[in-house]
């Protein structure tokens, strides 16, 4: 299956004449799945792909949810349905991540955020790259901006040290996700020997959206 992003917005001839040389390059016999970032009428791309995701719905869990259903209409097999990371198991399909007996369901804007901060792990995540992140037409909620969804983050999966990772916010800068430092007169939790059944241990490579790469 090729997965295939879309020029910017407003250029659907332009996406249509890729789409066109894609399918001419790959054949008939390759699934196609496109995402355009322009919020249009998916039929304005469905006589040239086997499924189209709408720019309004480009969230990671969206994705992943599309992908699956369109290698299980082709009868192709599924890749395990979880994504792991030192003791942090992330569940697209119900965007909840488990660690520590935990399990915590997030928003799909607070997943992917999550996500791309455990995928960048040691490496600054700025604002910018963030907000590039966001689906076309994205409305923020009142009261609430990135600043609000890292330190939801840091409290719901406990990013102070104390199962293993820390969530550093770098003022001016972004964002980063290290390994925790053994803290004084206190251990951290060993790494999982084995990942829950179904996981993937850093190893799955989407592109979602603009700025949004995965591993």
């Amino acid at each position: 299956m090729l997965y295939f992003g879309g020029h910017p917005p407003g250029r659907t001839e332009d996406d249509q004449a890729a789409l066109r040389a894609v399918r001419a390059a790959v054949g008939a016999g390759v699934p196609v799945l496109f995402a355009p970032l322009d919020v249009l009428n998916p039929a304005a791309y469905r006589a040239l792909v086997e499924g189209v995701i709408p720019a309004s719905l480009q969230h990671f869990t969206d994705l992943y949810a599309a992908i699956r259903s369109l290698l299980e209409g082709r009868g192709i097999e599924i890749p395990p349905p979880c994504l792991s990371w030192n003791g942090y198991s992330f569940y697209p399909l119900r965007r909840q991540i488990v660690f520590a007996d935990r399990q915590v369901e997030l928003t799909p804007l607070e997943f992917d955020i999550a996500l791309e901060l455990f995928y960048n792990a040691g490496n600054v995540v700025t604002k910018t790259h963030v907000l590039q992140m966001l689906p076309a037409g994205f409305i923020w909620p009142m009261g609430v901006g990135v600043s609000t969804i890292i330190k939801r983050l840091r409290a719901l999966l406990r990013l102070r040290s104390a199962h293993g990772w820390n969530l550093e916010t770098l003022a001016y800068v972004g964002y980063r996700l290290i390994p925790a430092k053994k803290l004084s007169g206190r251990k951290l939790p060993r790494r999982q020997t084995k990942e829950p059944e179904g996981c993937f241990e850093d190893s799955l490579q989407l592109r979602v959206g603009p700025g949004m790469s995965r591993p």
